[in-house]
This record gives structure tokens, C-alpha cells and sequence, in this order.
């Protein structure tokens, strides 16, 4: 029996940790119309819809969570309220915790369209090495989370970049976008989201 060279053997998306992630880039238009955000609901486990442009990737070593942790809360029973944004600096390079990603916010109507003017933009090289959008929450309208990573959030020139890129890209697609906001996962890794009395989650921002 023959096998139809054009049928595909492998499934084009994966599902790790919550995460459904494009494999196959070349599927890419498929992946938006059947994986689309307003489509995919949190109550099937599928947290986060990602893509992800490989040639942009930087191998900046292993990140060591645990100890990056364990060392923070030794600094904030130290410190208190002098813990300052250049002591999460320290603890991001002693600990290879450097990504960082710029964030917008869309309602549900709006979010298809906005996440494959971005998705489309990562696959084409026109951002970061990453993205990735909030899925739907069940029979309710929610305001997503769409993520545009850096591999290095202290690269400055890199976060500049990103930032005028992905800016670049909602102006031109007439989205409602009107405003972006930087956090460095290590912030997210420490549970930091505006609740800290001394270290502000948001370390950038730009509005037009």
C-alpha cells in the first residue's frame, strides 16, 4: 500500500505544560484559524497558544529557578525595603534568569486578529525569538495577556528593537493596541505582579 506523501504523519502543534505550541512552522496560517485564542478555552487545560522563530533564539546557559528563589527571599528578609531593581539585576545573571517580554492586553472580540498580526510577525523574523497569547475562558469575555519575548530583558538595545518592531506591527494592522508594558521573567518567576511594597513589575512602557 502506497502512502500519500502529502498526508501529514506528524501532529503540527504540541501541548507541554499547559502550553499549545506550533511545531511546524510552514502551518502556520492553519495554526491561527483552528488554534485561535477566542477558540481554545483554559478549561482544557491549554493555558497559553505560542510560536516561536527559532533563528532568533540566543543560548544564554541554564537557568537555575530553585536557587534564584531560595536566594530572593534571603534578600528581601535582608534588605526590606532597600531591595532595589539592581539587586534583581544581580540575582537575573548569578542565575541565567534573563528573558523578558513585552506585554498588551486584548479583549476577547479583538484578540484573533491581533494575536496573527503577531504570530505571522515572530514566524517572518520581525520580533522575538517567541510569543505567546492567553487562551479563552469559558462563555465569558476576558482581557488577554499577548507576550513578545527578548532573550536578554538588561539588553537594552535588544528591548528598544523588539519594542519598535511590535509597535510597528500593531500601528500598521490597525489594531485597538495602544500601549505596551516590559516585565522581566524573573519577575514573573518571583511572583512579582504589582503585589511588591518596593519592586514595581513593570520595569518599561511606551503608549502612542
Amino acid at each position: 500500500m502506497e502512502v500519500d506523501e502529502n498526508i501529514d504523519t506528524e501532529p503540527y502543534t504540541i501541548v507541554s505544560n499547559g502550553w499549545l505550541q506550533l511545531r511546524d512552522n510552514s502551518k502556520i496560517e492553519k495554526f491561527l484559524v483552528e488554534m485561535a485564542p477566542s477558540k481554545i478555552n483554559n478549561t482544557t487545560g491549554c493555558l497559553w497558544i505560542s510560536v516561536h522563530n527559532q533563528s532568533k533564539t540566543r543560548n544564554l546557559g541554564i537557568s537555575n529557578i530553585g536557587e534564584l528563589c531560595q536566594e530572593f527571599k534571603q534578600l528581601e528578609v535582608k534588605l526590606g525595603k532597600d531591595m532595589k531593581i539592581q539587586h534583581m539585576e544581580y540575582l537575573a545573571r548569578k542565575h541565567n534568569v534573563l528573558c523578558g517580554k513585552w506585554m498588551c492586553s486584548v479583549k476577547t472580540p479583538q484578540v484573533d486578529y491581533v494575536w496573527q498580526c503577531i504570530a505571522r510577525a515572530v514566524i517572518k523574523g520581525r520580533l522575538g525569538s517567541s510569543a505567546k497569547v492567553q487562551s479563552s475562558a469559558l462563555n465569558r469575555i476576558i482581557t488577554h495577556v499577548i507576550c513578545v519575548y527578548t532573550n536578554n530583558y538588561l539588553d537594552l538595545e535588544e528591548r528598544k528593537m523588539i519594542r519598535d518592531a511590535l509597535a510597528n506591527v500593531l500601528i500598521e494592522s490597525n489594531t485597538f493596541v495602544r500601549r505596551l508594558t516590559y516585565k522581566p521573567d524573573i519577575y514573573t518567576y518571583l511572583g512579582i505582579y504589582g503585589n511588591h511594597s518596593v519592586i514595581s513589575a513593570v520595569v518599561d512602557s511606551i503608549k502612542w
